[in-house]
């Protein structure tokens, strides 16, 4: 995390056990250009559960509009 210079998005289900709120604060810590979403409602694979709101969100992250 430490030697990626280019910026970081997370995202990452509200019912996800897969990734701890603690690895998130961590990962926070360490990558200095890491951020993170939390799409409320799916498990780990947003992407199949909640597939526009990836989309919506990794558009604004992108800075891409609507």
């Amino acid at each position: 995390m430490e030697a990626i210079q280019c910026p970081i998005l997370k995202v990452r289900g509200s019912a996800s056990t897969t990734v701890s709120d603690e690895a998130i604060e961590r990962m926070k810590r360490v990558g200095k250009q890491f951020s993170s979403v939390d799409v409320e409602g799916p498990g780990h694979v947003v992407a199949a559960d909640r597939p526009q709101t990836l989309i919506e969100v990794t558009r604004a992250f992108l800075g891409i509009p609507a």
